[in-house]
């Protein structure tokens, strides 16, 4: 079900992204969709901020005294800071995954347990349409990985690393969770597209 600013979501107060409280009673207060059988709320417009934990994604644009300067996209940049017990070599440009371990000042990224992303594709999109992707309980990104034979890594700041020999449909099931998030039944119609683009690459080889 679409949601639109102003619209109650639950009779009892919730903290929740998309939302505010009002006299104890939970309104939407940005575009989204909410799946009332399965109780799932989705943002799907607007921003947001990293929180600990958050699996992200980043290039490295410097280093200085064991300190790497990583751009996070939406999330703007993250510092990973070599520990005594930690060490990293990395280049100027290299992809990474890494993850959340503190917001200082409400503002700055730390980041820990970095990995270094080699060859693949970084796709990006809309911070709010991320859950989307993912799926509950990352049903929809299993999905198409499984389907695809492609490693995925979604990153909470906006960035998707794709890394297989279908990377293109991967990119054409994101382009449609981009454009129809608001739909219902999303995942089993990625999942037809998928299988219809894989027959189709399978009779080219013919």
């Amino acid at each position: 079900m679409l949601m639109i600013p102003g619209e109650k979501l639950f009779d009892e107060p919730k903290k929740m992204n998309g939302t505010y409280v009002e006299n104890g009673a939970t309104y939407v207060s940005t575009v989204a969709i909410f799946d009332n059988e399965r109780k799932n709320f989705a943002v799907l417009e607007g921003g947001g901020m990293p929180r600990v934990e958050d699996i992200v994604i980043g290039t490295v644009s410097g280093s200085r005294n064991r300190v790497y300067n990583i751009e996070l996209s939406y999330f703007g940049k993250g510092l990973l800071i070599e520990g005594k017990y930690e060490k990293y070599s990395f280049n100027e440009g290299d992809i990474i995954s890494a993850r959340v371990k503190d917001i200082e000042y409400g503002k700055t990224v730390i980041l820990v347990q970095p990995r270094t992303l080699i060859g693949g594709t970084i796709i990006n999109m809309k911070l709010a349409r991320i859950p989307r992707f993912i799926g509950r309980e990352n049903t929809m990104v299993n999905m198409v990985s499984e389907l695809t034979k492609t490693k995925i890594i979604v990153g909470k700041n906006g960035s998707v690393w794709v890394k297989g020999e279908n990377e293109d449909i991967v990119m054409s099931a994101i382009e449609m969770v981009e454009k129809e998030s608001h739909v219902s039944g999303l995942t089993d119609k990625v999942k037809e597209m998928i299988e219809k683009k894989l027959m189709q690459k399978e009779k080219n080889k013919v």
